[in-house]
């Protein structure tokens, strides 16, 4: 059995200041509920500390914390991959939140899973002003009654038998027309809802496409850029070393470039009568703070490696986006499937049926006095899809209908959408998978 920090404490000693912090991250709200996470955490992190970071390969992690047997296969078994990828999303989760005056951070850089403690900057310094809310104006409505009028009592006509059936006749039709319409009105008042719920107005929601310089940069250094290093803008000290290409400036990393298929989004949403008088706003994802996802109602669109601030929210969905940087795939974790569901869905360039993926979430901001919609897709397909989605009524009140509350507000949910890419666009969308929470 390998020797634990305590038999080698002279080698890391007990007071390691790297080592307890390791014990307040697993012990935080991000790790607490997640045994898995932890336990990978821990072994990687008491490795590196005691100097022996050649047990930390996938094949080892498997065998010591998944209780894989010695001579399995990592590449038919992703265990370690997939909880590596949710181990990062929940570090950068904790460095933004109960984290953020840690002075040391921990990192496990993609394409290996040896941590790094690195020194920091600490996220308090941003103010966030809290916002007062308006107080709710109830208007007092008194119902009269009509006295009862005595005398004599007028007897209604006596009807034929053609006459009552022609009466009834026309009740039962009346009772169907008004089934039929208060449906009607019912799921276009649950669409409606929606975004009277992410446009409620006096203060603006920002739109936040996503960053495609930035996954330029991530191309070519072959690296992916975690929420610290994006937020803090320490990830394009990097851009000195990237190589020029042809026909690339080599300073993409600086450059404010988004996709048309966020564009056209932007279009669509900027048309919504709830949208007007100026309550939306766009804003460059690299512009981004931390309290305006504290303060209001935001729209995130792009997937983590174009939008890093969806990890903030994307860790706790049911549907989790992985991107491999070396094979250029992506993948779909469907943490709790149902019966008849894929556990996994994958986008890679080689799939000649060249599928693509989508994903549309209503979650609750870091406060939680607001709202954030995700809009993630795999590639710009995925993101076409999403948008049609948003906009086809019929559509989207097959989820809307069963995620209204009583009190007419729209609950948390999560839609997995499935489409075809087509040079670059969505053909028709298929609905996958829902979740309401």
């Amino acid at each position: 059995m390998a020797p634990t920090l305590l038999e080698e404490k002279n080698r890391v000693g007990i007071d390691d200041a790297r080592w307890k912090l390791v014990q307040r991250v697993v012990q935080s709200d991000s790790f607490a509920k997640a045994t898995r996470l932890s336990s990978f955490l821990l072994y990687v992190c008491e490795r590196e500390l005691l100097g022996h970071s050649d047990e930390i390969s996938e094949q080892q992690i498997g065998i010591h914390v998944f209780g894989r047997h010695a001579g399995y296969n990592p590449a038919d078994d992703n265990i370690v991959r997939t909880t590596a990828r949710l181990v990062r999303q929940r570090l950068d989760l904790y460095f933004l939140q109960e984290g953020s005056d840690e002075h040391t951070r921990i990192q496990i850089p993609k394409g290996g899973y040896i941590p790094v403690f690195e020194e920091r900057r600490s996220l308090r310094n941003e103010a966030v002003a809290e916002l007062s809310m308006p107080p709710t104006a109830v208007d007092a409505v008194i119902a009269s009654a009509r006295p009862i009028q005595h005398g004599i009592p007028i007897r209604p006509p006596k009807l034929s038998p053609l006459q009552a059936i022609a009466l009834t006749a026309i009740a039962l039709l009346t009772v169907v027309a008004g089934v039929f319409f208060y449906r009607a009105h019912q799921a276009l008042d649950s669409q409606s809802a929606l975004w009277r719920q992410l446009f409620p107005g006096p203060q603006p929601t920002y739109l936040v496409p996503g960053d495609s310089g930035l996954v330029l940069f991530e191309n070519l250094t072959h690296k992916s850029v975690n929420l610290d290093a994006y937020s803090q803008g320490t990830y394009r000290e990097q851009g000195g070393a990237l190589p020029i290409q042809e026909g690339l400036h080599p300073a993409v990393e600086g450059r404010r470039y988004t996709s048309i298929p966020d564009l056209e989004f932007a279009t669509k949403l900027a048309a919504l009568p709830q949208a007007q008088n100026g309550k939306l706003r766009v804003r460059y994802a690299r512009d981004l703070k931390m309290g305006d996802l504290k303060a209001g109602n935001v729209i995130l669109v792009g997937d983590p490696e174009g939008n890093p601030w969806v990890n903030l929210f994307s860790a706790n969905l049911n549907f989790q986006f992985m991107m491999d940087e070396a094979t250029a795939v992506h993948t779909i974790v469907n943490v709790h499937p149902r019966n008849g569901e894929q556990q996994v869905y994958l986008c890679s360039p080689s799939d000649p049926q060249r599928h693509a993926y989508a994903l549309v979430a209503l979650v609750h901001n870091l406060s939680g006095r607001g709202n954030v919609l995700l809009v993630e897709g795999t590639t710009m397909a995925g993101i076409d899809a999403a948008a049609d989605f948003l906009f086809d009524e019929k559509r989207l009140n097959q989820i809307l209908m069963p995620a209204r509350s009583s009190d007419g507000t729209i609950k948390n949910f999560e839609v997995l959408l499935g489409t075809q890419n087509v040079d670059a666009s969505s053909s028709q969308f298929s609905i996958l998978s829902e979740r309401v929470h």
